[in-house]
């Protein structure tokens, strides 16, 4: 049923079609950015529509994904940054009053294994990398393989 709703945060919804090419175009998306097997990625993101698409694309890479609320600052995230050894951040711009991507920056700044920050919904910043552009295409991307994990892959982490 690829035409039939997959997902809607309230604002915009998702066919089964359009989500599984939005994570294969962000997956190749983080691949191109050297996003791969094992590397470990935090998600600060609200519960916008984007957010599906990020979390899956990194399963399509081997990736591990680290969902992270929205409440937490620098303090907490520095820990989970450093005990994960994330190379990837994705996160938003300001949400609640609350600038993510400015705590982003900072944080890569301190945190030795952090690479990459990459954001949505919030606007050009320097040394960080868009990702509104590919949610705002269309179909799959162009020769993009996903990574066939084996059966005991880590595949999430989870801080409480």
């Amino acid at each position: 049923m690829p035409g039939k709703v997959a997902i809607t945060d309230g604002t915009r919804r998702l066919t089964y079609r359009e989500l599984a090419d939005a994570v294969d175009r962000v997956a190749a998306r983080l691949r191109a950015l050297g996003i791969g097997d094992g590397d470990v990625v935090a998600i600060q993101l609200p519960n916008w529509i984007e957010f599906a698409p990020v979390f899956f694309a990194l399963e399509r890479l081997g990736a591990v994904a680290v969902t992270v609320s929205t409440d937490f600052r620098a303090r907490e995230l520095d820990y989970i940054l450093r005990f994960s050894e994330a190379r990837g951040f994705v996160t938003c711009g300001a949400y609640r009053g609350f600038d993510h991507l400015a705590m982003a920056a900072e944080l890569r700044a301190r945190v030795p294994s952090l690479r990459l920050v990459a954001s949505l919904r919030a606007g050009p910043r320097e040394g960080v990398v868009e990702l509104d552009d590919v949610m705002a295409q269309q179909g799959p991307p162009a020769g993009f393989a996903p990574v066939r994990q084996g059966p005991d892959a880590v595949m999430r982490m989870a801080f409480t």
